[in-house]
């Protein structure tokens, strides 16, 4: 038992507040730490560290995405003209976006592609597909898990195809560079200037997406996407041919082994995400 010291009464061990006038006991464990001055101190300091770290992030990530969009537009104005100060995951992050845009480019086509079928069904049709304007078809299409399965598997066959072909494209020149002509540059500073050569495929890409979103020029569209196929085939010629070191294999030469070496792993990487 023990003593409420608003009424003097006894009341159990374990009670929070006094039965009798209600007086709300304080747990010694807590009070210790909330009446200590420096505990609240060091609680005050620490989230103030916590906070001042968080600004910190937030303003590198501004200044990030602040000279990222600078580099983006010099590279869109001159892909040729190499920066070397440039931050070593600007081409990184290129790289990364295009995914992103690629990804979202496959689920809207495929959505795209079945409207234009559909409009295409129900102009031989007279205008109706058994019942159905295009649009109602469209959303009872999509809205079937078949159609979800099915996207779901394309996608994933797809995307991993896309990501594993366009590591092969930078990485080839890359090595072909290392092993040929015993450049001296580093893989984030490569990957910077593969990144300035095919930049302009990111707003390719988000034109396309645009159309098919909305489901308008879709065959134009997928020529859009080719074109994205010819700017990294392009990036990958440039970013051999750019070397500064002159000794080494005839760059042409260089270029047909990465061709080759390219098409062959890219044929594999097919038939093992077929099978």
């Amino acid at each position: 038992m023990k003593t409420c010291p608003n009424c003097g009464r006894q009341v159990e061990n374990n009670s929070k507040f006094c039965t009798y006038c209600g007086y709300k006991f304080i747990d010694p464990s807590n009070d210790s730490v909330v009446s200590n001055p420096e505990n609240k101190q060091s609680q005050s300091q620490s989230r103030q560290q916590s906070n001042q770290h968080w600004d910190e992030k937030t303003k590198e990530a501004k200044r990030f995405s602040k000279n990222y969009f600078q580099w983006f537009k010099d590279t869109l104005k001159h892909p040729t003209a190499l920066n070397d100060s440039s931050h070593k995951f600007f081409g990184l992050t290129s790289l990364i976006i295009s995914l992103v845009l690629i990804a979202l480019n496959i689920i809207q086509g495929f959505r795209a592609f079945v409207a234009l079928g559909l409009r295409m069904a129900g102009g031989i049709l007279g205008g109706a597909t058994s019942g159905l304007d295009a649009t109602s078809s469209l959303s009872t299409i999509t809205g079937s898990s078949e159609y979800g399965n099915i996207v779901s598997s394309v996608f994933i066959h797809l995307f991993v195809y896309i990501v594993l072909a366009l590591l092969i494209t930078v990485l080839i020149p890359f090595a072909i560079r290392k092993a040929f002509y015993k450049d001296r540059i580093s893989l984030w500073n490569f990957i910077n200037q593969f990144a300035s050569y095919s930049n302009y495929v990111l707003l390719i890409e988000l034109l396309a997406l645009i159309f098919f979103t909305l489901s308008v020029f879709v065959i134009f569209s997928s020529i859009l996407l080719s074109i994205v196929s010819l700017g990294y085939l392009i990036a990958f010629l440039f970013s051999i041919f750019s070397t500064n070191e002159r000794n080494g294999l005839d760059r042409i030469y260089a270029v047909l082994i990465g061709l080759f070496v390219e098409t062959l792993l890219i044929m594999i990487i097919s038939v093992g995400i077929a099978f």
